[in-house]
């Protein structure tokens, strides 16, 4: 894809027009993942976004990427999301937290 080796030659504008044709839908997938209002409380889809671009454009000057069609790129980007949220959810959530549901409610049990 030319505009990743634009990218990996430090083109700022390439940077910038990436960020501005992913950047929508991202958020979007960022919002979707943060279902934990423990979660959202600490974290917003913003912060999500910025933290993927920062490290997608470190490893892609690095050459760590090789993609075909833009698609790639958006089915990494949001992978790329996708796992931020997680180790983040991860990293709030306690080990060993119990989800038990009854008829009338669900509820948390933290043992």
């Amino acid at each position: 894809m030319e505009f990743i080796q634009r990218i990996r030659r430090g083109d700022q504008e390439a940077a910038r027009l990436l960020v501005q044709s992913y950047e929508r839908e991202l958020r979007i997938t960022a919002r979707v993942t943060l279902a934990d209002a423990r979660l959202r409380q600490i974290l917003d889809s913003m912060d999500v976004c910025q933290s993927i671009f920062a490290n997608f454009f470190a490893r892609a000057i690095a050459g760590q990427f090789e993609l075909e069609t833009p698609e790639h790129l958006l089915r990494l980007l949001a992978d790329m999301v996708r796992n931020k949220v997680t180790d983040m959810h991860g990293s709030i959530v306690p080990k060993g937290g119990i989800i038990a549901a009854s008829s009338q409610r669900t509820s948390v049990s933290w043992n």
